[in-house]
């Protein structure tokens, strides 16, 4: 009967799997559940207003979507023919939703677009001049239209007699480096002697399945036929640096995994001699794609960061076969369904525990976090029904080949072990100089989170978005300016106010430019001004009288003042309409939850953060955003969050030791992760390793992996020498494949394996300090 039922539910666990495997390639192959973006794994900010959270979605997008490519060469004229021939393949490769090398086909569209908005945008020492000094503005206006260089302006001189058309064109090229050239039809900048040409693409909203490869595939050859062209290519964006990490994410974890396995392989052959070893493979597969599946069924994707971390998890998956697996490396009588029996009950014990610990961290805002909880409850939930339904069917006949020479180095690991922690207990000044090196590491740790930590971006990125940064003026922050007010004027004088306040940082050289919608747009009360004032000088003949010299009749003057005069107002979203505004569209917020009008003033080139309160002030409706810090507070209340409720996963897996055992053994069991967790942050805090979130994530894994040593040395019913060898084999599968992470490119990743190889190894130590009773008494061949 007992057979029966284990078949049935062994069929049960194989359906399953196979349902798992049907719905992970469904999900590959229709959607893109693997994410590389930063952003995603922020923890959400609940005290965020909905405009915060609409300015940090507009930055976002600008972020994630847009790449920004600079061509030139010694010959403009190859230059731009390469730059066309770009713009033709990236718009046939349909990756993007727009590429703009040509500012637009419409010349016509462009023209009406700048008379529309020159009087609304005229820039202020203009409309100053015209109120003031009347006379020196036309006199200027006809220098302009008699200078022998001529006007590069889309709009005629008799389509624009006040000029205003010209000085918003003026307005337009000062913005950044980058200015506009009418012959081409193109955007450029002048630097170091060469012309380059500016192309800005923009990635289609759908995350289609395969886009980051072409995205790179697009790039390298751009450069790869650039360079047989002898032309220079720079590019930079976040959908660059996005595809590159997952690209590199992909790589690591592939290379890490077979690594690692391969490794955990050889280890395995060494140990059993048999290549029936290898049938291990399936228990982990089956545990890591349960963990995946588990993943995008439960919270909709998965991020590459929590793939490698993923992939590292074999070898602490592994060790539920190699615990059951343990006995046969010493006793050639070893029977599969025998030994299952006997190690299920401590399997349960210590999965219970440590499932229990991983769901208290779905309660976490923070998205990784939450993602290695499921990932890892879930595989390692799998690997267990693997190993205790399928895997003893498969070993049914296998005749193990005991490790000769095992049981003696595993009496000799004990002993030196037992008599080392006995000398420092037996030697107070000893024991006291532990207490103060571990003391000392605990107060010298360093408790610190930094999002740049969570990414590793190649040198030569690195150096080309300096380089895209320097020659167009665009080198944004993480740190932003909202700006709210009760009507539109006020949003746009107080805009003013602030950008005047910034220019001082512009003078001293802090900053080097800023982006705001009042640089395109004026107050609704200034433009209502300029009318006034148009409309008095359409009274007074000879203010124009530089234009009358030049033969420009009275009437025609006469008849563009009045009709400026009656324009209407427009408002920021009529003035946001055309393609010239696009700039300063993502800056346009709209209205808050109370119907205030709300915009962003976003920064370039920013030396020193610290300097923008003490320059800034206080000014009423402007809210500083300082991103980075913001996040890395987020991150420091998240993982003190994250310690918290690791210390509740305490307390509740006390509880379950306790109805399983004893207070004392729950106490003594508990003491090995919690004694290893101490130690590794006291060696973090000595050889200077900042403790960050990864290392939480480390030590959540050195908890589980410490109970599950404990609770298997406590377990009476086995020989004291199957426990240690299945100690001793599982913390080297687990140090394997946990160490390879520490050469990971991202810094983050390294420090996570590092504390996980340096956790492990302490919980051995202290298992076998603290459970030495257990692991000396009984029926083994291992003498105290």
């Amino acid at each position: 009967m007992r057979l029966n039922t284990e078949r049935c539910w062994a069929g049960l666990y194989a359906l399953g799997l196979i349902g798992l495997l049907v719905f992970a390639g469904w999900q590959l192959a229709w959607r893109q559940p693997i994410h590389t973006d930063l952003l995603a794994l922020l923890p959400p900010e609940q005290k965020q207003s909905e405009i915060q959270a609409q300015a940090q979605q507009a930055i976002r997008q600008t972020l994630n979507r847009q790449i920004i490519m600079l061509t030139s060469a010694a010959d403009p004229a190859t230059a731009l023919a390469a730059a066309q021939r770009q713009a033709q393949q990236w718009t046939a490769s349909g990756l993007f939703e727009r590429v703009d090398l040509q500012v637009s086909g419409d010349l016509t569209a462009l023209r009406n677009e700048l008379k529309y908005m020159d009087q609304a945008g005229l820039p202020a020492r203009a409309r100053e001049q015209l109120a003031h000094d009347p006379q020196a503005w036309f006199g200027q206006r006809a220098q302009r239209i008699m200078s022998p260089l001529g006007e590069q302006t889309l709009v005629p001189a008799d389509q624009d007699w006040l000029g205003f058309a010209s000085r918003v064109s003026d307005k337009l090229q000062s913005a950044s480096a980058v200015h506009y050239d009418i012959t081409s039809n193109t955007m450029q900048i002048e630097a170091d002697n060469r012309i380059w040409y500016v192309m800005r693409a923009q990635l289609d909203a759908t995350d289609r399945p395969g886009r980051d490869e072409k995205l790179l595939g697009l790039i390298e050859h751009t450069r790869q036929q650039a360079d047989s062209e002898q032309v220079r290519v720079l590019m930079a964006g976040g959908a660059i640096y996005s595809a590159h990490g997952k690209a590199e994410g992909g790589r690591e974890s592939t290379w890490m995994s077979l690594t690692g396995s391969g490794l955990t392989i050889l280890f395995l052959l060494l140990m059993f001699r048999s290549p029936r070893i290898l049938l291990l493979a399936l228990p982990v597969t089956a545990g890591l794609l349960t963990g995946f599946a588990a993943c995008i069924a439960l919270l909709g994707s998965i991020h590459i960061l929590t793939l490698i971390i993923g992939t590292s998890l074999v070898g602490l998956v592994v060790d539920f076969p190699l615990h059951w697996l343990s006995h046969a490396t010493l006793d050639a009588r070893w029977e599969a369904r025998e030994a299952v029996r006997r190690v299920s009950r401590p399997f349960i014990i210590s999965l219970s525990v440590t499932v229990t610990g991983y769901l208290f961290l779905l309660l976490t805002p923070l998205p990784i976090l939450q993602q290695t909880a499921v990932f890892s409850a879930a595989s390692l939930i799998s690997t267990f029904l693997f190993t205790r339904l399928l895997l003893p069917a498969l070993f049914r006949r296998w005749q193990p080949r005991p490790m000769p020479g095992l049981v003696p180095f595993l009496a000799r690991l004990l002993a030196a072990i037992r008599h080392t922690g006995e000398r420092i207990l037996a030697r107070p000044l000893l024991a006291l100089l532990a207490v103060v090196v571990l003391g000392g590491g605990l107060y010298l740790s360093n408790w610190h989170d930094d999002i740049r930590n969570w990414v590793s971006t190649p040198e030569p990125l690195l150096q080309q978005a300096i380089q895209v940064g320097q020659l167009t003026g665009i080198e944004p922050t993480s740190q932003y300016f909202i700006v709210q007010a009760n009507d539109e004027d006020g949003l746009l004088r107080t805009e003013q106010q602030l950008a005047t306040r910034l220019d001082t940082l512009v003078t001293q050289g802090h900053l080097r430019s800023y982006n705001a919608l009042s640089q395109w747009v004026n107050p609704p009360g200034e433009q209502a001004a300029l009318k006034t004032t148009l409309a008095t000088l359409s009274t007074r003949p000879a203010d124009w009288a530089p234009l009358r010299a030049l033969g420009v009749p009275d009437n025609a003057v006469q008849a563009e003042l009045a009709r400026r005069a009656q324009q209407p107002v427009l408002t920021i979203d009529q003035a946001l309409r055309g393609p010239l505004a696009e700039p300063w569209r993502p800056l346009w917020l709209g209205q808050d939850e109370q119907g205030r009008p709300s915009s962003m003033v976003t920064l370039n080139g920013l030396d020193d953060p610290a300097l923008l309160s003490s320059a800034v002030g206080t000014l009423p409706g402007v809210t500083l955003v300082d991103q980075r810090n913001h996040i890395n507070a987020l991150f420091a209340q998240t993982r003190l969050e994250a310690i918290i409720l690791k210390l509740l996963s305490y307390l509740v897996g006390f509880l379950i030791l306790y109805r399983v055992f004893t207070a004392r053994a729950a106490l003594r069991i508990l003491l090995v992760p919690l004694s290893a967790s101490v130690t590794v942050m006291s060696l973090s805090g000595l050889i200077g390793i900042p403790l960050n979130l990864f290392c939480i994530f480390g030590l959540l894994l050195v908890t589980a992996i410490g109970i599950d040593y404990a609770v298997y040395a406590y377990t009476p019913t086995l020989p004291p020498d199957e426990k240690m060898a299945g100690i001793v084999m599982t913390s080297m599968t687990t140090m394997i494949t946990f160490g390879l992470l520490y050469f990971s490119s991202t810094p983050a990743v390294s420090t996570f394996g590092l504390s996980v190889v340096l956790g492990v190894l302490c919980n051995v130590i202290y298992t076998f300090w603290y459970m030495r009773i257990f692991l000396t008494n009984g029926n083994s061949s291992i003498q105290s």
